[in-house]
């Protein structure tokens, strides 16, 4: 459920009071000067600083009995979700995150701690390959951001000084999840796919200032598209000017998103250009990373880096990691080119897509296993349909490597997502019976 940033003065006086920072961070001394959802404002030497709850360990001083009464609670689960999503272990992480959920600890959480908290649940789910439940964290995360800056709050709340703990779930340049592309594969099952078609928290995000919205809605066309609808938006589609120098010219982050979608779903005059797109994209991010790699000192990592690529399904990487790894934009050029070239029907425009997917196991499948993964769904479908079934069947057994428990081998008739149906599955509750990936968590398609 998305969260309003609304605000909530603290009405205790602005006494002296000491904030102790988790992960040995150190404390804070200083003035309490509100707290909300979002986290504590404290003034310290003249300076205001913002602390997001999932930072707090103990607040003592005056403000100690309005801690303990409104948000100790809060805090304590925030920290204690993201410690066990950060150490790797997700079913803990996801257990206590339900059973908070329904207690209703985190339903105070706004804002920044919001956002982190759909940081960390996006992580978590994509590092198992839950994708359509990763989706909507995902977007719930941009939201709580899109929100604050709406409303006039600061979006940077929690972000900056000692309380700052960097995640590379979400790129902080794009906005953009790197380990998250506008695609849903063919084998998703039908019931998953219309379950995410029809969430209701759709209305409220396209409906989003600026990028978030635009963001938001192609998402949803992908959902639409798995769903097997046909959303009005993809016939009203227009793909921006190949990428320049500019940030005027890319059209920011939505355009890669929106050229994704449409390169996969639209027309044939669309799909080309929306490919042409993403080629010139591809081309532009290739020369970016030559300079960056030629501009770094012996021994540096560069602009292709590992450090964003496994990080962004739930690792322990840091902001500026993922602003120095683009290397997951290039993925996304080279999974949207392959993945239209295969909607084509020349023979040779989907030989060119099987080259283009099988490009990223090559390159991508440690930095970024689930985008590899989706790839490799793609073009296991298509050698299906050359009749070479042997190289659909190693294509789908380096799935299972990248993202244990996928169910790739299911019957089209096996069943709903979670049945746990087919040969190859591992038959858990994560698996989607149905369908080619593991889409969607039981769970959530009892929702």
């Amino acid at each position: 459920m998305l969260l309003a940033a609304t605000l909530l003065p603290w009405a205790g006086a602005h006494a002296e009071t000491v904030v102790t920072l988790r992960g040995g961070k150190g404390s804070v001394r200083g003035d309490v000067m509100s707290m909300t959802g979002s986290g504590l404002a404290i003034r310290s030497g003249g300076n205001v600083t913002n602390i997001m709850w999932g930072r707090v360990a103990t607040v003592t001083g005056d403000a100690e009995a309005e801690f303990a009464a409104g948000y100790a609670k809060l805090a304590d689960g925030l920290w204690r979700i993201e410690a066990r999503a950060a150490r790797g272990d997700y079913d803990g992480a996801e257990v206590l995150y339900e059973k908070l959920d329904a207690a209703g600890v985190l339903k105070a959480a706004t804002g920044p701690s919001q956002r982190r908290l759909q940081e960390t649940l996006t992580g978590l789910r994509l590092a198992r390959g839950f994708v359509t439940g990763g989706m909507k964290n995902y977007l719930q995360a941009i939201a709580a951001t899109a929100t604050l800056t709406a409303t006039g709050e600061d979006a940077g709340a929690g972000e900056g000084g000692a309380v700052s703990m960097g995640s590379a779930v979400i790129d902080p340049a794009t906005g953009l999840c790197p380990s998250l592309p506008p695609v849903l594969n063919p084998g998703l099952s039908g019931g998953a796919a219309a379950a995410l078609a029809r969430w209701p928290g759709w209305d409220e995000l396209i409906a989003l200032p600026g990028t978030a919205g635009e963001v938001a809605r192609w998402y949803q066309a992908e959902a639409l598209v798995a769903a097997g609808q046909r959303p009005a938006m993809l016939d009203l589609a227009v793909v921006a000017p190949a990428p320049g120098e500019g940030a005027g010219a890319t059209g920011g982050p939505e355009v890669l998103v929106r050229s994704m979608v449409v390169a996969a779903h639209g027309n044939a005059e669309q799909r080309k250009a929306a490919r042409s797109w993403l080629q010139r994209k591809l081309s532009a991010e290739l020369s970016r990373s030559k300079a960056a790699a030629t501009a770094s000192p012996p021994g540096g990592t560069g602009a292709s880096g590992t450090g964003a690529g496994n990080s962004a399904a739930g690792g322990a990487g840091t902001a500026d990691d993922a602003a120095a790894d683009r290397g997951w934009i290039e993925a996304w050029c080279r999974l949207g080119i392959g993945r239209s070239y295969l909607r084509e029907t020349e023979a040779g425009d989907r030989r060119k897509g099987l080259l283009e997917l099988m490009y990223l196991p090559a390159v991508y499948s440690e930095r970024l296993p689930l985008p590899t993964a989706m790839g490799l769904v793609e073009a296991a479908a298509e050698l299906d349909k050359l009749g070479d079934g042997e190289s659909a069947r190693t294509l789908r057994a380096d799935v299972q490597k990248l993202i244990p428990g996928a169910a790739l081998e299911a019957t089209p008739a096996s069943g709903d997502a979670g049945t746990g149906g087919g040969g190859g599955g591992t038959g858990t509750p994560y698996s989607s019976g149905g369908g080619a990936m593991p889409l969607v968590p039981e769970q959530e398609k009892r929702k």
